[in-house]
């Protein structure tokens, strides 16, 4: 058995009886990540996040704005994708942990050093109250609105904190009702690919227009990108 497999069976069977998205092995720094934190956060980037094309795989993006560290970038990966969440730039060192989804199925986050739980936590309650005055969180029941329920309520510079950000627009999703959920629409621009429509920055969309002419958005899966991220790291995964 090779070592990748031995990494995913021992973290299967820490987890049994254990609650969906329950983590294995949580690294000392981040002691209060919790399975309630998780669902919360990804809750804000399902509603909240813009889907992207990245390796051929659809995640959406969220970017938090924090205290004290300035811009988090949040990846979440978009069923049937395996899941799979990066809390940072996570071409940076990163702490990996599995994730419990169901018995037979695990997930993966990339965690990165420099981001405590704190910063993301207090980031979160920032956008939740932000999102509330907008009508579009509801802080009793903990529920969020979703994009196409938004009316003007986007800034650009907030979804685009990444000024290189290219986003996917569902084939449902005309332009003009993607340019009203945004204050300032002005600032932005629909590329039609052909097959896909991607939003952009206005002032990027030459630069998007080459960018997807030399890598067009063509999703594929790939069913051994786990195994292969496991391998990257020593193993046995443990920390404390």
């Amino acid at each position: 058995m090779d070592p990748a497999q031995k990494v995913l069976n021992r973290a299967k069977k820490g987890l049994v009886g254990r609650d969906a998205f329950t983590p294995f092995e949580v690294p000392a720094p981040l002691w209060e990540l919790s399975p309630k934190l998780l669902i919360e956060l990804l809750s804000l980037v399902k509603n909240f996040g813009f889907p992207t094309a990245i390796d051929g795989k659809i995640f959406m993006k969220l970017f938090l704005k924090t205290r004290e560290r300035g811009i988090i970038p949040v990846l979440m990966s978009v069923p049937p994708t395996r899941f799979y969440l990066a809390v940072g730039n996570n071409t940076q060192p990163c702490f990996c942990i599995f994730i419990k989804m169901t018995d037979d199925d695990l997930g993966f986050v990339e965690w990165n050093r420099k981001i405590r739980v704190a910063d993301v936590v207090f980031a979160m309650l920032d956008m939740e109250e932000a999102m509330h005055k907008r009508g579009l969180f509801d802080m009793e029941t903990r529920k969020c609105a979703n994009f196409m329920q938004a009316h003007r309520l986007y800034l650009s510079d907030d979804v685009f904190a990444d000024k290189s950000a290219i986003y996917m627009l569902r084939d449902s999703w005309s332009d003009k009702a993607v340019l009203a959920k945004f204050a300032d629409p002005d600032r932005l621009r629909i590329i039609n690919t052909g097959s896909k429509r991607v939003l952009c920055l206005r002032e990027r969309a030459k630069q998007a227009e080459r960018q997807l002419l030399r890598d067009p958005l063509n999703l594929r899966a790939d069913p051994d990108k786990l195994r292969r991220e496991i391998l990257a790291y020593d193993v046995p995964i443990r920390y404390s």
